[in-house]
Protein backbone atom coordinates (compact mmCIF):
# COMPACT_ATOMS: atom_id res chain seq x y z
CA UNK A 1 0.00 0.00 0.00
CA UNK A 2 1.23 3.78 -1.23
CA UNK A 3 2.95 4.69 2.59
CA UNK A 4 1.06 8.58 1.69
CA UNK A 5 -2.19 6.24 1.76
CA UNK A 6 -1.63 4.43 4.65
CA UNK A 7 -0.78 7.76 6.44
CA UNK A 8 -4.39 9.01 5.77
CA UNK A 9 -5.82 6.07 6.83
CA UNK A 10 -4.28 6.15 9.99
CA UNK A 11 -5.04 10.00 10.35
CA UNK A 12 -8.72 9.48 9.56
CA UNK A 13 -9.37 6.72 11.72
CA UNK A 14 -8.24 9.34 14.20
CA UNK A 15 -11.30 11.56 12.89
CA UNK A 16 -8.65 13.54 10.95
CA UNK A 17 -11.59 15.12 8.29
CA UNK A 18 -8.98 16.60 5.68
CA UNK A 19 -7.33 12.96 5.77
CA UNK A 20 -10.45 11.08 5.09
CA UNK A 21 -11.04 13.91 2.01
CA UNK A 22 -7.33 12.97 0.71
CA UNK A 23 -8.74 9.06 0.42
CA UNK A 24 -11.91 10.33 -1.08
CA UNK A 25 -10.04 12.78 -3.80
CA UNK A 26 -7.99 9.59 -4.62
CA UNK A 27 -10.68 6.97 -4.97
CA UNK A 28 -13.97 8.97 -6.27
CA UNK A 29 -13.84 8.98 -9.68
CA UNK A 30 -12.90 5.07 -9.70
CA UNK A 31 -15.78 4.73 -7.36
CA UNK A 32 -18.34 6.87 -9.24
CA UNK A 33 -17.92 5.21 -12.25
CA UNK A 34 -18.09 1.81 -10.61
CA UNK A 35 -21.58 2.79 -9.66
CA UNK A 36 -23.07 4.46 -12.59
CA UNK A 37 -22.13 1.01 -14.50
CA UNK A 38 -24.79 -0.14 -11.62
CA UNK A 39 -27.58 1.97 -11.02
CA UNK A 40 -29.54 4.81 -12.84
CA UNK A 41 -27.62 8.06 -12.85
CA UNK A 42 -30.42 9.72 -11.06
CA UNK A 43 -29.29 7.20 -7.82
CA UNK A 44 -25.30 7.65 -8.36
CA UNK A 45 -24.33 10.89 -6.55
CA UNK A 46 -26.61 9.38 -3.30
CA UNK A 47 -25.04 5.98 -3.72
CA UNK A 48 -21.25 7.40 -3.78
CA UNK A 49 -22.17 9.73 -0.70
CA UNK A 50 -23.61 6.90 0.92
CA UNK A 51 -20.60 4.85 -0.16
CA UNK A 52 -17.89 7.26 1.52
CA UNK A 53 -20.18 7.77 4.65
CA UNK A 54 -19.88 4.27 5.67
CA UNK A 55 -16.19 4.07 4.43
CA UNK A 56 -15.61 6.48 7.00
CA UNK A 57 -17.88 5.39 10.01
CA UNK A 58 -16.23 2.09 9.47
CA UNK A 59 -12.79 2.90 8.91
CA UNK A 60 -11.83 1.38 12.27
CA UNK A 61 -12.84 -1.96 10.65
CA UNK A 62 -10.80 -1.82 7.37
CA UNK A 63 -7.77 -4.03 8.36
CA UNK A 64 -5.36 -3.32 5.60
CA UNK A 65 -5.62 -7.22 4.35
CA UNK A 66 -6.60 -6.00 0.64
CA UNK A 67 -6.01 -2.39 -0.65
CA UNK A 68 -7.85 0.44 0.24
CA UNK A 69 -9.61 0.53 -3.00
CA UNK A 70 -10.34 -3.39 -3.00
CA UNK A 71 -12.21 -2.37 0.23
CA UNK A 72 -13.88 0.59 -0.99
CA UNK A 73 -15.47 -0.83 -4.14
CA UNK A 74 -16.79 -3.68 -1.84
CA UNK A 75 -18.58 -0.65 0.18
CA UNK A 76 -19.80 0.50 -2.75
CA UNK A 77 -21.04 -2.58 -4.39
CA UNK A 78 -23.12 -3.53 -1.63
CA UNK A 79 -24.73 0.02 -1.28
CA UNK A 80 -25.47 -0.99 -4.84
CA UNK A 81 -26.71 -4.38 -4.72
CA UNK A 82 -28.51 -3.39 -1.16
CA UNK A 83 -29.68 -0.27 -2.96
CA UNK A 84 -31.54 -2.52 -5.51
CA UNK A 85 -33.32 -4.56 -3.14
CA UNK A 86 -34.65 -1.93 -0.64
CA UNK A 87 -35.92 0.14 -3.79
CA UNK A 88 -36.76 -2.98 -6.17
CA UNK A 89 -36.07 -0.75 -8.62
CA UNK A 90 -34.78 -1.53 -12.59
CA UNK A 91 -32.04 0.28 -13.76
CA UNK A 92 -30.13 0.50 -17.14
CA UNK A 93 -26.64 0.25 -17.45
CA UNK A 94 -24.67 3.31 -19.19
CA UNK A 95 -22.25 1.18 -21.01
CA UNK A 96 -21.25 3.86 -22.81
CA UNK A 97 -19.86 5.82 -20.10
CA UNK A 98 -17.37 3.18 -19.36
CA UNK A 99 -13.86 3.99 -18.66
CA UNK A 100 -11.90 1.70 -21.10
CA UNK A 101 -13.32 0.77 -24.09
CA UNK A 102 -14.03 -3.04 -23.18
CA UNK A 103 -17.66 -2.00 -22.63
CA UNK A 104 -18.65 -0.85 -26.41
CA UNK A 105 -16.21 -4.32 -27.54
CA UNK A 106 -19.33 -6.25 -26.54
CA UNK A 107 -21.37 -5.03 -29.57
CA UNK A 108 -19.22 -4.45 -32.18
CA UNK A 109 -20.52 -2.30 -35.03
CA UNK A 110 -18.96 -1.58 -38.25
CA UNK A 111 -19.70 2.18 -38.90
CA UNK A 112 -18.40 4.54 -36.71
CA UNK A 113 -21.03 7.33 -38.31
CA UNK A 114 -24.06 5.01 -38.64
CA UNK A 115 -26.67 5.97 -41.11
CA UNK A 116 -29.73 7.24 -39.14
CA UNK A 117 -31.27 3.44 -39.53
CA UNK A 118 -28.19 1.91 -38.05
CA UNK A 119 -28.26 4.33 -35.34
CA UNK A 120 -31.64 3.18 -34.83
CA UNK A 121 -30.90 -0.14 -35.03
CA UNK A 122 -28.26 -0.14 -32.44
CA UNK A 123 -30.17 1.68 -29.79
CA UNK A 124 -32.64 -0.42 -29.71
CA UNK A 125 -29.47 -3.74 -29.44
CA UNK A 126 -28.06 -1.11 -26.34
CA UNK A 127 -31.59 -1.04 -25.14
CA UNK A 128 -31.95 -4.60 -25.46
CA UNK A 129 -28.19 -5.61 -23.91
CA UNK A 130 -29.42 -3.32 -20.92
CA UNK A 131 -32.44 -5.35 -20.16
CA UNK A 132 -30.93 -8.11 -20.28
CA UNK A 133 -28.41 -7.15 -17.62
CA UNK A 134 -30.77 -5.83 -15.60
CA UNK A 135 -32.20 -9.27 -15.22
CA UNK A 136 -29.33 -11.18 -14.11
CA UNK A 137 -28.77 -11.46 -10.36
CA UNK A 138 -26.97 -9.71 -8.34
CA UNK A 139 -23.96 -11.32 -8.11
CA UNK A 140 -23.45 -11.86 -11.65
CA UNK A 141 -24.64 -8.72 -12.54
CA UNK A 142 -21.85 -7.68 -10.03
CA UNK A 143 -19.21 -9.76 -11.64
CA UNK A 144 -20.11 -8.97 -15.06
CA UNK A 145 -19.92 -5.00 -14.55
CA UNK A 146 -16.75 -5.62 -12.29
CA UNK A 147 -14.93 -7.95 -15.17
CA UNK A 148 -16.20 -6.58 -18.83
CA UNK A 149 -17.17 -3.14 -17.80
CA UNK A 150 -14.86 -1.65 -15.44
CA UNK A 151 -11.97 -4.56 -16.55
CA UNK A 152 -11.03 -6.03 -13.51
CA UNK A 153 -9.28 -9.16 -13.63
CA UNK A 154 -10.47 -12.73 -12.75
CA UNK A 155 -8.68 -12.20 -9.18
CA UNK A 156 -9.59 -8.94 -8.70
CA UNK A 157 -13.37 -9.43 -9.09
CA UNK A 158 -12.85 -12.47 -6.61
CA UNK A 159 -10.94 -10.13 -3.81
CA UNK A 160 -13.87 -7.54 -4.22
CA UNK A 161 -16.93 -9.98 -4.01
CA UNK A 162 -15.03 -12.05 -1.93
CA UNK A 163 -15.86 -15.41 -3.48
CA UNK A 164 -13.55 -17.88 -4.97
CA UNK A 165 -11.81 -17.38 -8.51
CA UNK A 166 -13.77 -20.61 -9.38
CA UNK A 167 -17.34 -19.48 -8.62
CA UNK A 168 -16.51 -15.79 -10.17
CA UNK A 169 -15.86 -18.05 -13.65
CA UNK A 170 -19.25 -19.39 -13.35
CA UNK A 171 -20.74 -16.63 -12.25
CA UNK A 172 -19.65 -14.92 -15.41
CA UNK A 173 -20.55 -17.63 -17.58
CA UNK A 174 -24.00 -17.87 -16.57
CA UNK A 175 -24.35 -14.30 -16.91
CA UNK A 176 -22.77 -14.78 -20.46
CA UNK A 177 -25.32 -17.94 -21.31
CA UNK A 178 -28.57 -15.75 -20.37
CA UNK A 179 -27.55 -12.71 -22.20
CA UNK A 180 -26.86 -14.52 -25.07
CA UNK A 181 -29.87 -16.48 -24.80
CA UNK A 182 -31.80 -13.38 -24.27
CA UNK A 183 -30.35 -11.37 -27.59
CA UNK A 184 -31.02 -15.08 -29.36
CA UNK A 185 -34.24 -14.81 -28.80
CA UNK A 186 -34.93 -10.83 -30.39
CA UNK A 187 -31.75 -11.37 -33.36
CA UNK A 188 -31.72 -15.04 -34.10
CA UNK A 189 -33.11 -15.37 -37.69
Amino acid sequence: MDPLESEWIIRARSGDLPAFGELVNRHDGYIMRLIRSMAPQEEAEDLWQETFIKAFAGLTAFREESSFRTWLTRIAIRQCLDHRRQERWKRLVPLRAAPSGDAESLLELPSPDPLPDQRAVRQEMWRHLQRALDNLPGGQRAAFVLKYVQGCTIHEVAEILGKAEGTIKSDLFRAMQRIRAQMQQLYAP
